[in-house]
């Protein structure tokens, strides 16, 4: 986890990575980043249960719900 957080994060703001999403299994969770002024910025977050919804691709969302 710690390599998405940190490494992945910066190399992907590097080179422009519009949104960038973070799933984390052990808490059930899903984050999504957004890119602004070359750093990264939390859109939104859900844990367990909460559509969360794409800024750069219109019309992509996920509901932790669906999943178990």
């Amino acid at each position: 986890m710690r390599r998405d957080r940190y490494e992945k994060k910066d190399l992907y703001a590097r080179f422009g990575v519009k949104e960038y999403w973070i799933g984390d299994p052990a808490n059930k969770a899903l984050e999504i980043l957004t890119l602004k002024a070359g750093r990264y910025e939390l859109h939104c977050c859900a844990e367990e249960k909460g559509k969360l919804a794409s800024l750069v691709l219109a019309g992509l969302e996920f509901d932790l719900s669906d999943i178990q």
